[in-house]
Parts: C-alpha cells; structure tokens; sequence
C-alpha cells in the first residue's frame, strides 16, 4: 500500500500545475531547549496538490539523531495520506502528504514538529533522496518542478567557546549575516566600523543567552542610509571575549 502512496505522490506532484509558480520558503524556530521540538514550516502563496520535501537536518557521522516527527496541530494535520520517512544514518527526511479531497491551503505554518536528541549541529539543507524501497521520488531539486527553498539553520546545542565566524557572503552587496557562539549568558556588543576607524552602526547592544547567534548587516549606518562601498571591520564583545573581522561592501 505504501508504494502505491508514493507512486500517486510522484504522480500528483510532477502533474500539477500548483507547484510550478509557488515560491515555497522553509523557516526553523530557533530554541536552544533541546526538550522543545523544532517547527518545520513551509510558505505557499497558491493551492499545492500535494506536498514532497526532501531535507539533509545534520552531518553524516554526527550525533544528531531525528527521534519523532509530529503532524500534530499542524496545517497537514487532517490531510489523508501523509508520511514522514527518516534515514539516521544519512541524516536525511522526506516528508510528503497528499489530500484526496481538498488542496494544501496557501499559508506558512508547520507542516511537522521535529524532536531530536543527541549532541551536534542541526543544520537544514536541500537534498536528493531519489529512492525508498526502489520507488522513484520526487524531490525539492526534481527538475519538473520549479520552486525556490530558503532554508534557516538551526542549531540545538551549546557552544564550548565565544567566538565569531566571518560574515557571509563576502564581499557583499545588499546586506550580509555574521554568526557567532555564546557558550554562556552574556552582554553582547556588535559594531559596525569603516576604514578610518569611526563607528558606523550598532548591530546587537544587549544581554543574550547561550546558543549560537546570527546577526544581519543591510549596509546602512546609524542613520539608515546606505553606506559607500569598501572596507568595513565588525567586532564582537561578550563577556571576556573580543574580536575584530573584516569585510568588504561592493556595489
């Protein structure tokens, strides 16, 4: 019965017209209380027929185990055939569901609720997961279908050290993210400086907990106008900890 499922999945999918101008964008809440399940959402502006996410969530050879997906309270919730198919050992999900009476409203809530267990970084990536059981799927990068993913990462552990990544991208043109790790609670200043040395803007002035971090820079100053292009250095105080980067803006 199941692969009589996924045949009429890959059908649905590859038939419907639905999908072909959706934009279907992915977003994590972010929680460092590993106890608490990570919210798996998807974003469509039209009916879908049916719906085949495939997703890398962790490194092969880490610790991150997916322990339960829950469709409980979520949009895809009464939908008929639904199913959540997890691969540990190559840290890979694919959930589809398909309603055999009415279409997947439009909308942006969970389609699933995610626990895991384990130590290690949860960090949600595209993927192909072309068979199960040698039946052929549909997945997010099939070429008959055409929809963009945007995909937040996602991290559940504490960091063992302060530290800070280098912003990406870089260069830059409209804006960029900088990513940084508090293994404790602590107060966090984030400045922006030019060349010269003068301040440009102040990024995070306050007082966060532990977790990994990310902060985004859209290229304005103080005073939201848009700064020149060239060479700018961002750096981080928390607690102790105190850090220069630079980076570069081109127009």
């Amino acid at each position: 019965m199941m692969k009589n499922f996924l045949i009429i999945l890959a059908v649905l999918l590859l038939a419907s017209p639905l999908w072909a101008a959706n934009r279907v964008s992915t977003a994590l809440d972010n929680s460092n209380n590993v106890a608490e399940p990570v919210a798996l959402s998807i974003e469509n502006d039209q009916a879908l027929g049916g719906i085949a996410l495939a997703v890398k969530f962790a490194e092969v050879g880490s610790d991150v185990m997916l322990t339960k997906v829950d469709f409980t309270g979520t949009r895809i919730q009464d939908v008929e055939i639904k199913e959540a198919i997890v691969d540990n050992e190559k840290k890979t999900l694919l959930i589809y569901a398909i309603p055999l009476q009415n279409n997947i409203e439009p909308g942006k809530d969970p389609i699933a609720k995610l626990t895991f267990s384990g130590k290690g970084e949860i960090k949600f990536e595209p993927t192909t997961i072309s068979k199960q059981e040698g039946i052929s799927l549909v997945s997010i990068d099939a070429k008959e279908l055409s929809f963009d993913t945007d995909f937040t990462m996602v991290t559940r552990t504490i960091p063992t050290s302060f530290s800070v990544s280098q912003n990406y991208p870089n260069p830059f043109n409209a804006s960029t993210v900088i990513r940084y790790s508090l293994p404790e609670n602590s107060r966090v200043r984030i400045e922006i400086y030019n060349i010269l040395g003068q301040k440009v803007r102040t990024l995070v002035d306050e007082h966060q907990t532990a977790g990994y971090k990310t902060i985004e820079w859209n290229g304005a100053n103080a005073g939201n106008q848009t700064v020149a292009s060239g060479v700018y250095f961002y750096k981080i105080n928390a607690g102790k900890y105190s850090e220069v980067k630079q980076m570069t803006m081109l127009k």
